[in-house]
């Protein structure tokens, strides 16, 4: 039993729906040279196994998730509009200038291409003008 649920536990290690806290927690089970500490990674299946081989449910995952959420909370704050001008001035005059840029490559092609327009024939029937 004990050894199908570690197998459980190194497939849950490399599962691409294994929560991000566990990734770290095993990232910091392995040293300088990446070699991994098996005291440490005993102690993380031993959470895997209290939480009845669920990360969801496990005590690592949610005091990381209720570290994140309380990180969110306070970075939440009213902006004042001389705050939100300087934060935002250099992405509203790329807007403008990229208008600029693209409003006179169109008004540029529109030329060459009424120029091209009046000097080519009419059809095939047409007489080349002078």
């Amino acid at each position: 039993m004990k050894k199908n649920a570690y197998m459980r536990f190194t497939r849950s290690l490399t599962s691409p729906y294994t929560p991000q806290a566990v990734l770290d927690a095993y990232d910091k089970c392995k040293d300088n040279t990446g070699r991994v500490n098996r005291c440490k990674v005993n102690e993380l299946f031993k959470q895997y196994t209290d939480s009845n081989e669920k990360w969801g449910e496990s005590d690592l995952v949610m005091t990381a998730e209720a570290r994140t959420a309380q990180r969110s909370h306070v970075q939440r704050r009213w902006m004042l509009r001389s705050d939100w001008v300087l934060k935002n001035v250099f992405s509203i005059f790329g807007h403008i200038y990229t208008y600029y840029i693209y409003t006179h490559i169109y008004i540029y092609i529109y030329m060459v291409a009424a120029s091209y327009y009046y000097l080519l024939p009419a059809g095939p029937d047409a007489e080349v003008q002078q």
